[in-house]
């Protein structure tokens, strides 16, 4: 049972994450993609019968011995049920918010944190003049899907070790100057962070365990991957080296 609530949990944060940005190659890679790929009608009505006989679905699963399969319809449909909640306490954005437009259009007490004003364990923490959303509805710990801002959520933000936050928050800085590739986004964040005198080795090393258990995925490499690129990128900002430095050749 733990090894299946591992799998569970891991694939429904994937998969919410896809549902909220509309990554379908995301979710062709967790859902569709398989030994044996299931067909739309698949998806609605087998081995479940009716999407909507949440019972009908688990003692099916339950039945069929839950196999990776079946856990990932169940992970699906509880990923879609989140989105569909939080869609229901939010009209539609467009495209590109205003940090106003979005705080104005989310019903979780989402409030603007001006640019130089945000603070966690006495530690400030600016990405050039953008302000910051804090969303305690986004599920992950921060986002940079838009143009002009960053978002975060406080609640699970605050149970990650500074460093580990400076690093989160300097990565989704590095989407939001304009860096959409995860590994240069990694690579900006760590190469700051130690130009800063923000990320001892240790720093670094909390880092590593924090994304050790990570898979890959369509955008990321798996978390030791990502922290072997990291170490590179760590070691050369050393001698000065631009943070934007592409660190293609230290992964794939």
């Amino acid at each position: 049972m733990p090894e299946i609530l591992g799998t569970f949990n891991k694939d429904l944060s994937k998969l919410t994450r896809a549902i909220r940005r509309g990554d379908g190659e995301a979710l062709f890679e967790l859902v569709i993609s398989d030994r044996n790929p299931p067909t739309r009608l698949d998806l609605v009505q087998e081995p479940f019968g009716n999407i909507a006989s949440a019972d009908l679905s688990i003692n099916s699963c339950y039945q069929a011995g839950m196999t990776v399969k079946c856990i990932r319809y169940l992970t699906a449909l509880v990923a879609i049920g989140v989105c569909e909640v939080s869609h229901a306490n939010a009209q539609v954005l467009v495209p590109n918010p205003t940090p106003e437009m979005y705080v104005a259009t989310n019903k979780g007490g989402s409030r603007i944190i001006s640019n130089g004003q945000l603070r966690f364990d006495g530690q400030s923490f600016t990405c050039g003049r953008f302000p910051t959303v804090e969303d305690p509805l986004l599920h992950d710990y921060a986002a940079a899907p838009y143009k002009g801002f960053l978002i975060i959520n406080p609640t699970v933000f605050t149970k990650v070790p500074t460093t580990v936050k400076l690093w989160i928050y300097q990565h989704e800085c590095a989407h939001a100057l304009g860096i959409p590739d995860e590994t240069k986004a990694d690579c900006y964040s760590v190469s700051k962070l130690r130009l800063q005198g923000l990320l001892p080795p240790q720093g670094l090393d909390q880092v590593c365990d924090f994304i050790s258990a990570g898979q890959a995925d369509a955008t990321h490499p798996a978390g030791p991957a990502r922290c072997a690129a990291m170490r590179t990128c760590y070691s050369k900002s050393a001698s000065g080296a631009d943070p934007k430095a592409s660190p293609s050749n230290t992964v794939r």
